[in-house]
């Protein structure tokens, strides 16, 4: 998986696409780094420390959408947009039972460079989602 995520974000550095790959061989470690990354001190504020995650991604790219992807369930890194305050895309192997080529269980179970690139293009394409959308008279 890390030289499909290695090469999307190449291909997207390259034309400018302001988006961010995230592929995490262990994501139980940076989700527990992030977990523990806030404290309550005997004040009962929350403090918070650097997680492996934000020590991964920079500050300056935190806005940018993310793709996560993982050759393993999506869902193991759905936590990633969240922590970093931006929207993401999830990309991982959600269906079994599949036999082939590494290239082709990638491009199947769309996990491949161009899956990547696709989602990350589709992410800066779509508005961010409103905060506070406006009312509406459905009754």
């Amino acid at each position: 998986m890390a030289p499909e995520a290695l090469a999307a974000a190449a291909e997207l550095e390259d034309e400018g696409v302001q988006a961010s790959v995230v592929h995490l061989t262990s994501p139980d470690r940076a989700y527990n780094s992030w977990r523990s990354s806030y404290a309550t001190v005997s004040t009962g504020s929350i403090v918070r420390s650097p997680s492996h995650l934000h020590r991964l991604v920079p500050a300056n790219e935190r806005g940018r959408p993310v793709v996560s992807v993982h050759d393993a369930a999506s869902h193991s890194l759905a936590w990633i947009g969240s922590a970093l305050g931006t929207k993401q895309y999830t990309l991982g192997v959600d269906r079994f039972g599949e036999s082939g080529t590494i290239a082709d269980l990638h491009e199947v179970t769309g996990i491949s460079t161009g899956n990547i690139v696709n989602a990350a293009l589709i992410a800066v394409s779509e508005p961010q989602a409103m905060v506070n959308p406006p009312e509406t008279d459905n009754v």
